[in-house]
């Protein structure tokens, strides 16, 4: 199933919607049964704790009333005792039918037994009375037991234990209210919690999704614009996917136009050597004047054309060792090699050009261990940036080159005072036919293929080359070098001992 980004977001920002629903949906669950906690103390026991003191106030009073009435036999009294036990009975039997606890329930059961029985009693004292009357027998002896007065102290006392079951039923259940308030509390905490980080989760998976893809991209078009055209792989099925065939066709494309570039190149290179090496013979033949004395002027013309003849020569060959490098056809022969002796050359070579411009080299150099190099492409580097640094040094300017270990290999640093490079020009310099917008002020003429052959050269045999550089200060170059496993190779160059003296002498 494709899903477009679109889609990974709707998805992500349902699943966290649908998430809150449920923690909500918990949450209010919860509030609701201490909700319906709450309401059912308050309505229930609070409610027939009012209820059993409204019954026990009604049994003083119905106690009161019946003694009156049992010394006086005044029906004026009975009504007031028959009216209070019609509605301490109608009360209780409202009590007991709210009744959930088994013991509060029996409590009152007994209550209204007890109750019924008194009243019974009384009433039946009533009716003997009246009978009583009729007959004039005014000297009739009472029949009412007086003991049933003594059922008034149990009766207030399970009134008062129902009260007290009540009182610890509602702190029983406000304590279940506090107990659930915070149980609900401390999940509602972890919901909270474990939502948050499951949105977390969605967040990071989707942007994982979108930008892990388009970073791939990223770094696909970043190798393409240093020249490698493999292949981008994206495992998404979205946008990013389309995106990185479109940049794969592209690659291809560029792939096809740079072999055809490198193919014209070497032909262009090759077809330009054979008459460059015809005009170099006839050039020899002419300046020895093998076939006639020439005079000074046409002595000098040839001269011209020697040099202008191996200036097209070495861009010949910088133009064509390009076109391999960027086939991928340029071969390295790697052997053991004496950085220091190699710098030592270079610099020796300069040194005439140097002091015709007035430009001091200074070498310094401590132990440092063998590499594998090709010794031929490694003069070519060292030559290419000591010939910079004294192309863009002034007059009584200074070239430090420094040899000395860096980490587990070597470093060759050429550090000169010349007119130095922009910052805007520095991350460009490597490219190849780029210059530098201030090389005109010092009327250097180049190709442009100097320092990208340093870079290709180096990099190709395992090193890096970076540079610094303060417009107007100066630059400084560094070739690095990793060291050569001596465990496997035998020494087969002088001692580093050696290449110090060399070095010092140069100094």
């Amino acid at each position: 199933m494709r899903l477009t980004i679109y889609k990974k977001m709707m998805l992500g920002f349902l699943t966290i919607i649908a998430i809150m629903i449920c923690v909500n949906a918990y949450m209010v669950y919860e509030l609701n049964l201490v909700s319906n906690a709450a309401h059912t103390t308050l309505s229930s026991d609070v409610l027939s704790i009012n209820l059993a003191k409204g019954i026990r106030t009604r049994l003083y009073e119905e106690e009161q009333d019946a003694g009156k009435y049992l010394i006086a036999h005044d029906n004026t009294y009975f009504a007031m005792f028959s009216d209070g036990s019609s509605r301490l009975t109608e009360e209780l039997d409202s009590l007991i039918s709210v009744q959930t606890d088994a013991a509060r329930y029996e409590l009152l059961q007994m209550v209204r037994s007890k109750h019924d029985v008194f009243t019974s009693a009384v009433i039946g004292e009533q009716v003997l009375s009246r009978a009583t009357t009729r007959k004039s027998n005014k000297n009739a002896p009472p029949t009412f037991d007086q003991g049933q007065f003594e059922s008034f102290p149990i009766l207030h006392e399970a009134l008062d234990r129902f009260m007290r079951l009540s009182q610890a039923s509602i702190d029983q259940a406000m304590a279940n209210v506090e107990l659930t308030t915070q149980q609900s509390a401390r999940v509602a905490l972890i919901l909270t919690f474990g939502t948050l980080l499951v949105a977390l989760t969605i967040a990071f998976f989707i942007t994982r999704t979108i930008t892990h893809p388009i970073e791939a991209v990223i770094r696909g078009t970043q190798q393409i614009a240093r020249g490698s055209f493999g292949q981008i792989k994206v495992t998404s099925h979205d946008e990013t996917s389309l995106l990185a065939d479109a940049v794969n066709d592209m690659s291809n494309q560029l792939r096809q136009i740079n072999e055809y570039k490198a193919a014209m190149m070497r032909q262009i290179s090759h077809e330009l050597r054979t008459p460059l090496q015809t005009i170099l013979s006839a050039q020899y033949i002419l300046s020895e004047q093998k076939l006639g004395g020439l005079n000074p002027e046409q002595l000098r013309l040839l001269g011209s054309m020697r040099g202008n003849i191996d200036k097209l020569i070495k861009f010949t060959n910088a133009f064509l060792d390009i076109a391999k490098i960027e086939a991928g056809k340029m071969e390295y022969e790697l052997v053991l090699a004496d950085l220091l002796s190699i710098v030592a050359a270079a610099v020796e070579d300069a040194q005439v050009l140097a002091e015709r411009k007035g430009v001091h080299i200074a070498v310094s150099a401590s132990p440092i261990p063998y590499i594998m190099a090709d010794v031929e492409k490694l003069s070519q580097v060292f030559t290419n940036l000591v010939s910079n640094a004294i192309k863009y040094t002034d007059k009584d300017g200074t070239i430090t080159i420094n040899v000395a270990r860096h980490g587990n290999g070597a470093r060759v640093s050429i550090a000169d005072t010349g007119i130095g490079i922009a910052s805007e020009d520095l991350p460009k310099i490597f490219v190849k036919f780029y210059q530098a917008s201030n090389a005109s002020k010092v009327g250097a003429k180049g190709t442009g293929l100097g320092l990208a052959l340093v870079k290709a050269f180096v990099e190709g045999q395992g090193g890096a080359v970076t540079a610094t550089s303060t417009l107007g200060a100066g630059s400084t170059f560094c070739v690095d070098f990793p060291a050569a496993d001596l465990a496997t190779l035998a020494p087969s160059t002088p001692a580093i001992a050696q290449s110090q003296r060399s070095a010092d002498g140069l100094a």
